[in-house]
């Protein structure tokens, strides 16, 4: 153990994030629930792989779906599905990071601007707030960071 973990503890170290193209920063919002744990009217609950996003258990994430498309692939969907692309989201509200969320759903939709949407699950995990500033990257089935594609890193935007 080394001093930070002697003060802090294991589970604070500070994480090492990806750099551009390997992660994404911009906004995160809510979805399935609200922060008040009551169901999102623009959501059905129902994500494009299966799960119930109105679990308050699940943590998950939704990433847009260019995002998608352009970093793991169409063809790759059945991996996501089983869990062979998951992804680290850190928060720069609580400065806390959680690994190996599942991607639950395709969003957010293009013209909201946002980067990544997280299920209330996700949202109480790592301490954060609807509409707050997170870094995620997306980790492929041999353990190692993807290249981003599909997301404008100079204008923080979806491609």
């Amino acid at each position: 153990m080394n001093w930070f973990q002697s003060i802090f503890g294991p589970h604070d170290a500070v994480p090492v994030i990806p750099g551009i193209p390997f992660s994404v920063t911009g906004q995160a919002t809510i979805f399935g629930l609200d922060y008040h744990a009551r169901n999102d009217r623009t959501d059905n609950g129902v994500g494009a792989f299966g799960y119930n996003t109105r679990d308050p258990r699940l943590i998950g994430c939704s990433l847009p779906i260019p995002v998608l498309l352009q970093s793991i692939g169409r063809e790759n969907f059945g991996l996501i599905r089983r869990r062979q692309y998951l992804v680290s989201i850190h928060s720069h509200y609580s400065g806390k990071t959680i690994t190996g969320v599942p991607i639950v759903d395709e969003g957010p939709a293009m013209w909201t601007g946002n980067c990544i949407d997280l299920t209330y699950g996700a949202v109480q995990a790592i301490g954060d707030h609807d509409n707050a500033i997170c870094t995620y990257w997306i980790l492929g089935a041999d353990g190692k960071p993807v290249q981003i594609k599909g997301w404008a890193f100079s204008t923080h935007n979806i491609v």
